[in-house]
């Protein structure tokens, strides 16, 4: 599961379902690993994604992608609109 939130420039890449408690560590200024109890990687999380991905020691990287990419087909051709109706 991806998540985007544009206001805050992040991505966050859900890979498993965490097992008990989730702990984060922070590779570096703009990418978070999260891991459950048992140590699997459950998550990464990319700050100032508009500034492009830097998947280099990312643990997971082949399946951040695969997830990446179903992301981009599920959403292809989507219509965002940020106007309100009154």
């Amino acid at each position: 599961m991806v998540q985007y939130d544009h206001e805050a420039d992040v991505l966050y890449v859900m890979l498993e379902f965490p097992e008990g408690k989730q702990y984060g560590a922070q590779l570096d200024e703009y990418r978070i690993v999260h891991s459950d109890e048992g140590g699997r990687v459950v998550a990464v999380e990319f700050l100032g994604v508009s500034r492009g991905l830097n998947l280099s020691d990312v643990p997971e990287a082949p399946r951040i992608v695969e997830e990446l990419q179903r992301f981009r087909a599920a959403t292809q051709g989507l219509q965002v609109s940020t106007a309100t109706s009154s």
